[in-house]
């Protein structure tokens, strides 16, 4: 994974804005998704080929605000709830009991910087 562009900012700092990130992603709108990302902001997933998930980097705010909001209409039973991990507080996606996925964010600047999206079941064994 390529090293964050922003500098660490405190675990309040990040968690405010994951939140808030996580705020308007549940609102499904637009415009309000993409003021809490950075204009340079990218989203990778990792479905390690197992699972659907985008083959290559998805690059600026209304690009990743539209990418996320189309996965979410897309499985309707999957439940996006905060959770803690290694990199501070993120999001894992629920369906029928069991974790699906696993997002981590990067905030720099008050706003989210990159996002990581893990949906190979592979790797998320130590979730389940």
């Amino acid at each position: 994974m390529q090293q964050s562009r922003g500098r660490r900012v405190s675990r309040v700092e990040h968690d405010d804005v994951v939140r808030a990130f996580g705020a308007a992603a549940r609102t499904g709108d637009l415009a309000r998704l993409v003021a809490v990302l950075d204009p340079r902001v990218e989203l990778r997933s990792d479905g390690g080929g197992l699972v659907s998930a985008a083959r290559r980097p998805v690059v600026g705010p209304d690009r990743v605000a539209r990418f996320l909001l189309g996965a979410l209409t897309k499985n309707p039973g999957t439940v996006v709830l905060e959770q803690e991990t290694p990199d501070g507080l993120g999001f894992a996606m629920w369906d029928e009991g069991r974790i699906v996925g696993v997002v981590t964010l990067e905030v720099a600047h008050g706003v989210v910087s990159e996002l990581r999206m893990m949906v190979n079941p592979d790797k998320l064994t130590l979730w389940n």
